[in-house]
């Protein structure tokens, strides 16, 4: 397993040491229980392997494996599983891809959304790089208002609070005509009747 000499391990002792006397590491790979090597170390050069590695129930112990590169020239066969650490490559679990369906609709759902929630953008003027806006940030939406009265949902007027009897201090919301229809209020409000029977019309100002 060296740069200059080839290990082959069978069916040694638990505490059967190995070490390559032309080499220096830093320390010793010893089998464990027949089942694999733990590496207590580490190395400090390349390692090269050019036949196929087999990793079968193989802990390791340690802080860094290798120092430096590792080739595998052929295949590299895991029938355990490879914990990665200190933000190696590894596969991530967690992460949203790219290739993979039903990962967004498996996220906790947030009931009401507000201005101030995060959204993920890959910025177009930007190589397409990851960022974040806010909802209130999103052109043409300005937050979203969800108190606001629009013209194409139903039943919202009905389900404001209702005043019993108004007065003539009340205030009502109009779009004025003289004025491209721009939103005003009215606290003199002018009420229409029509009068039953005839075809007449009756204005009254309520003061």
């Amino acid at each position: 397993m060296g740069d200059s000499s080839t290990w082959e391990v069978g069916y040694l002792g638990a505490f059967t040491f190995l070490y390559d006397p032309a080499e220096t590491y830093e320390d010793e790979a010893l089998p464990v229980n027949r089942k694999g090597l733990r590496v207590k170390s580490a190395y400090i050069e390349d390692m090269e392997i050019s036949g196929d590695v087999i990793l079968n129930s193989l802990t390791v112990n340690g802080l860094s494996i290798f120092n430096d590169d590792v080739t595998i020239n052929a295949n590299l066969i895991v029938t355990g599983t490879i914990t990665g650490g200190g933000g190696g490559p590894g596969i991530d679990t967690s992460a949203v891809h790219v290739d993979v369906a039903a990962e967004i609709s498996a996220i906790a759902v947030k009931g009401t959304p507000v201005a101030g929630d995060y959204i993920i953008i890959e910025d177009s003027a930007d190589s397409d790089n990851k960022k974040h806006i806010t909802i209130g940030n999103l052109p043409g939406i300005g937050g979203a208002d969800l108190d606001a009265i629009h013209d194409n949902v139903a039943a919202e007027i009905s389900a404001i609070a209702a005043k019993g009897t108004p007065v003539g201090a009340d205030y009502l919301l109009i779009e004025d005509s003289a004025a491209a229809d721009f939103k005003k209020r009215s606290n003199k409000p002018i009420i229409t009747l029509q009068v039953t029977g005839g075809n007449q019309r009756q204005r009254q100002v309520k003061d």
